[in-house]
């Protein structure tokens, strides 16, 4: 999938709030506490509509884990597979397409012109290595 159809798949979403998305994929959030212990922050598995994710995250944070597992769901649903996040895994083809479906399901309605697109992706709980790759990468579509 090129940056193009993720954007356009993001933008088809109309700006909609993570839960009310949630909410509308009939998905569910189920906090776990045994992630802290493996690292793990979310997963999500695709045959049971299920998202776990680490507790006590800061707010931005797991908006962002929603945006990403959702991210998954909707570009990479493949039934019997899962996801999981893990910060340190973060480059393959599949977790680039997630981390961006969540950097331009964050921004939208920012625009280059009036921010720092690096900072405000920081600032809205985008980890800083994941917002300096997207950033990058995301420069040609958010041109558009």
């Amino acid at each position: 999938m090129n940056l193009k159809d993720i954007y356009n798949e993001v933008s088809r979403l109309n700006g909609i709030n993570v839960y009310d998305l949630i909410e509308k994929l009939d998905l569910h959030v189920i906090e776990n506490p045994n992630f802290e212990n493996r690292k793990l922050y979310s997963s999500i598995l695709f045959d049971q509509k299920i998202i776990f994710i680490q507790p006590e995250l800061e707010e931005e944070f797991k908006q962002f884990l929603l945006w990403h597992e959702i991210g998954h769901y909707l570009l990479h649903h493949s039934e019997g597979y899962s996801f999981n996040f893990y910060m340190s895994r973060f480059k393959s083809k599949t977790e680039m397409e997630a981390n961006l479906f969540a950097f331009f399901a964050m921004m939208i309605g920012e625009t280059a012109e009036n921010i720092n697109i690096l900072d405000a992706a920081i600032h809205k709980g985008i980890p800083e290595q994941i917002a300096i790759k997207v950033c990058d990468l995301s420069q040609s579509v958010l041109q558009l």
